[in-house]
């Protein structure tokens, strides 16, 4: 899949991810970090996802993951740090 389709994806779906990762951690800024998070991971998995049916299956996957680790104390970083500085600018804030 090309990082243009997940770009798309992400902004259909900015609303949905944010509230997933709201209801996975207890603090809102928490939940940012995580919806960062899951686009990052998303964006990092472009070429290894084949198909949209399995977009939001990473979601929930990511996020559930990095939410662990948070739980857990551990820094999270599920993608590449380069990608996460290539993150586009309209996607670091979910209510924007």
């Amino acid at each position: 899949m090309t990082q243009d389709r997940i770009y798309a994806f992400v902004e259909e779906n900015m609303k949905t991810i944010f509230a997933y990762a709201c209801s996975r951690v207890p603090h809102k800024q928490e939940a940012e970090d995580l919806a960062g998070d899951i686009i990052a991971a998303l964006l990092a998995a472009a070429g290894r996802i084949r198909s949209e049916e399995a977009l939001f299956g990473y979601v929930w996957t990511s996020g559930a993951k990095a939410a662990a680790l948070q739980s857990n104390g551990t820094k999270t970083d599920l993608a590449k740090s380069r990608t996460t500085r290539t993150l586009p600018r309209r996607f670091c804030n979910p209510n924007g």
